[in-house]
């Protein structure tokens, strides 16, 4: 089990801000954010240009074409005298806007880890013949990332048969494997150079907990493993679900529906229409969207001192309130952002289907 740091506890952060691989001073504020797992990783970068170094100042920064960026943040041993080898990486990747500000003297830097090799290439091949796993290790490749892949057995052909026309006109890589990974019931997503292909978190495993006491009888205050907790309920789609996917087959020359019904029972009546599917596809997709549109009735929010230990694929339990909002949830958003005004802070938002 993992905890959340005490909100009063004395810590020490640090950072590193790597350009091209080289470390620069003049930083003034890092922000890294994991939208967990369908996009790209973001990152921001403000730095005082006065403190700039003399080979890499506003100048430099205006008339390059491409920046390599790695930002490096936690809690050495010496907070006076570190390396980047003592922290830990929170991103790597290029560099996609520069912003000057001549009046405020600051720079601004922000853009996104390797991901952006795969969202800005487009599909160039058909993969029926292979499996979802074999396409993820091909997509790494060309991308120059290293795989890290879970083995799967089943053909794309399978389950994207009538989607790969879609898939190969207009669409990316990075749809291709969000694609796959929605089928596989997986998550891809880069960290450094490594892409990963692997399944989603699964509620059974051990928690990162924030915990909330309230104040003993009527003295003394709540603590809590954050600055502010806050959490919701989606009544419009907690007591009853029903998603109901229609089909037109052109192949078959005929319709097709499949429901799926949330375990409450039916309720709010969610339809859809896709072209060209199976009964087995049509109830697949059915399936898929009950689960995407029930795991948005609890959703949570933390903010509050950040470490290094919660990980994208990690969930997250909140215990101690008294209420239904005691349970796992599951991070969609873990933003790290690390200033001499505030320190080293993160704010999440986790969403999960209620227990009850």
């Amino acid at each position: 089990m993992k905890n959340a740091p005490l909100a009063s506890a004395a810590r020490s952060p640090r950072g590193v801000v790597q350009i091209n691989g080289t470390p620069i001073d003049g930083w003034l504020s890092i922000e890294v954010e994991s939208t967990v797992f369908a996009n790209a990783d973001t990152f921001r970068v403000r730095f005082a240009v006065s403190d700039l170094p003399a080979g890499k100042d506003a100048n430099w920064f205006s008339s390059q074409k491409t920046i390599k960026c790695e930002v490096f943040a936690g809690f050495p041993p010496n907070p006076d005298n570190y390396s980047a080898d003592e922290l830990d990486s929170l991103i790597l990747g290029m560099v996609d806007n520069v912003s000057f500000d001549p009046i405020a003297r600051t720079l601004l830097i922000d853009g996104r880890d390797f991901a952006s090799k795969l969202i800005e290439a487009k599909i160039s091949d058909k993969y029926p013949n292979q499996t979802s796993s074999q396409i993820a290790t091909t997509l790494a490749g060309k991308a120059g990332l290293t795989p890290q892949v879970t083995s799967t057995s089943v053909k794309v052909g399978k389950f994207y048969e009538i989607d790969q026309v879609r898939l190969t006109d207009n669409s990316t890589q990075w749809d291709l494997l969000q694609y796959l990974a929605r089928e596989e019931g997986f998550a891809a997503y880069v960290k450094g150079e490594t892409l990963y292909f692997e399944p989603k978190p699964s509620a059974s495993q051990d928690p990162y907990v924030f915990k909330y006491e309230p104040p003993a009888g009527n003295v003394g205050f709540a603590s809590a493993s954050a600055q502010s907790i806050s959490a919701r309920r989606n009544l419009a789609i907690t007591g009853g679900l029903t998603v109901e996917v229609h089909s037109w087959n052109m192949r078959d020359k005929k319709a097709y529906a499949k429901t799926a019904t949330s375990p409450q029972g039916a309720g709010k009546t969610y339809t859809y229409v896709f072209a060209n599917l199976t009964p087995d596809q049509c109830q697949a997709r059915a399936n898929q969207l009950l689960k995407e549109i029930t795991g948005h009735q609890m959703t949570l929010n933390v903010r509050g001192p950040a470490d290094n230990i919660l990980l994208r694929n990690d969930v997250i339990q909140l215990t101690g309130t008294g209420t239904a909002f005691d349970q796992t949830y599951f991070p969609t958003s873990i933003a790290r952002s690390l200033s001499r005004d505030e320190g080293y802070v993160w704010d999440i938002e986790a969403r999960n289907v209620a227990d009850d």
